[in-house]
């Protein structure tokens, strides 16, 4: 691709628009003109063709990957190179990189000077991501003046680099690493307590005293004597993140270090959170995300670092604008998770429809594992009269909606907790908070 310069458009306007008046004032002023248009052509053209050929002899090469947190300034090395018999043919080179609106970027092409003995050079570009996710930039252009300057000369360099903006892990961390600290245990690592335990161990015979409950009946039949079940208590237990991304998790909301950031934001940054307790803790971390369908699925393990289960699966998720499938997140987990787990949603249940279909999966899972619910309040809906700034008939009407709606949500969780789910509602800031506190307070009690 190539474009006249400022030089070049002058040129013509001062020599040869003048030049056109020629033939009024002196004899054969056409040929004059021909001759002169002809020169300038020519001048241009070959400057345009002695030029054009340099930028084909470099090769523009990026990193494997940009990463970086939301909010910090993050860099994009590019690597300029000539071939090694080649010299560079220029003492400027122009350099842009074509970056997604997603991220803030100060400058998308820089002007750089060529150090004339060096075989390659790199530019950094840099841009703070206001959103989290995994983007691509690129193509690179690579662009130079002619050896005249008549001509700017451009070429597309067909370069991808991954981007990824995510929250900070090491401070999620350290955030984790209080609140377990801050915990009833103090700053020990959390056991279950003793008692009786729940985990199957072995059998053997009945002794006086023995709790008839733990009789097992069938082998009893089988040995014709008395044969209780032997029970340990759990060192490791399986919690499982289920984070909804179906349409309410796009709205926006104002997260606490006060800035914009939609609800899907705030699961992500939760179960990172809530994953930092668990490995902190010793338990097994599994996850689950979902919208219309379930689209990820891992099973509890008790790897010290989930690096490729949250590229895969948290990085680049984002909302979509269906209804969720509670019925088939549970059914994936009754069928694939057989010892008793610890379950633990990150969605909304805000509208009555979503709050049916949600009690109806939670009740068939609460069967077999234990489900704890944080879901996201609005910031209207509460009870009537604990809200003192209500000047006008639009705030009231205001309150009585946050009101019903508050009413409907603590019904709900009236009638999850006959089935032993605890629901949490709380601002979207804190739902990864609300949650770490129910799953410690879980295994101190040890309720699974």
């Amino acid at each position: 691709m190539f474009y006249p310069t400022r030089r070049f458009l002058w040129l013509i306007a001062i020599v040869f628009v003048p030049a056109c008046a020629a033939p009024a004032f002196v004899p054969n002023g056409l040929l004059w003109i021909a001759t002169l248009g002809l020169t300038i052509a020519s001048v241009a053209a070959a400057d345009l063709l002695l030029s054009r050929r340099a930028l084909s002899l470099l090769r523009v090469t990026g990193p494997a990957e940009a990463r970086g947190n939301i909010g910090q300034p993050i860099q994009v090395p590019l690597q300029v190179t000539r071939k090694p018999d080649r010299r560079w043919s220029t003492k400027t080179l122009r350099l842009g990189l074509l970056f997604p609106a997603a991220v803030d970027v100060l400058r998308d092409d820089l002007e750089i000077a060529v150090i004339p003995d060096a075989r390659s050079m790199q530019v950094e570009f840099e841009f703070r991501g206001g959103e989290r996710g995994e983007f691509i930039a690129g193509p690179a252009y690579l662009g130079r003046t002619s050896a005249l300057g008549l001509w700017q000369l451009r070429r597309t360099e067909p370069l991808q680099v991954p981007l990824s903006v995510q929250f900070s892990i090491p401070a999620i961390a350290r955030e984790a690493a209080r609140i377990v600290a801050t915990h009833t245990q103090g700053s020990e690592r959390l056991v279950a307590r003793s008692g009786r335990g729940r985990e199957f161990e072995h059998l053997r015979e009945y002794v006086p005293n023995d709790d008839v409950g733990d009789v097992d009946w069938k082998a009893t039949a089988r040995r014709r004597f008395p044969v209780v079940r032997q029970y340990r208590i759990e060192r490791t237990q399986d919690i499982y993140v289920c984070l909804d991304a179906s349409r309410l998790s796009g709205r926006g909301v104002i997260s606490r270090e006060g800035e914009r950031v939609s609800v899907l934001d705030e699961y992500v940054k939760s179960t990172i959170l809530l994953q930092c307790a668990i490995r902190q803790a010793g338990d097994r971390f599994g996850l689950l995300t979902f919208s219309n369908r379930v689209h990820h699925f891992f099973k509890a393990t008790s790897a010290s670092t989930y690096e490729r289960t949250f590229r895969l699966a948290l990085h680049p998720l984002k909302t979509q604008y269906v209804a969720p499938a509670y019925e088939e997140a549970a059914s994936l987990l009754r069928s694939q998770v057989k010892r008793r787990a610890l379950v633990i949603f990150f969605t909304s249940v805000s509208e009555p429809q979503l709050a049916e279909s949600f009690s109806t999966a939670a009740k068939l899972l609460a069967r077999q594992h234990l489900v704890v619910v944080a879901s996201p309040a609005d910031r209207q809906v509460r009870p009537l009269f604990t809200n003192e700034a209500v000047d006008t008939f639009d705030d009231l009407y205001g309150e009585l909606a946050g009101h019903l709606m508050w009413k409907k949500l603590a019904e709900l969780r009236a009638r999850l907790s006959a089935f032993g789910i605890r629901m949490n509602v709380v601002a979207p800031g804190r739902l990864g908070l609300a949650a770490a506190a129910d799953y410690l307070d879980i295994k101190e009690r040890q309720l699974l």
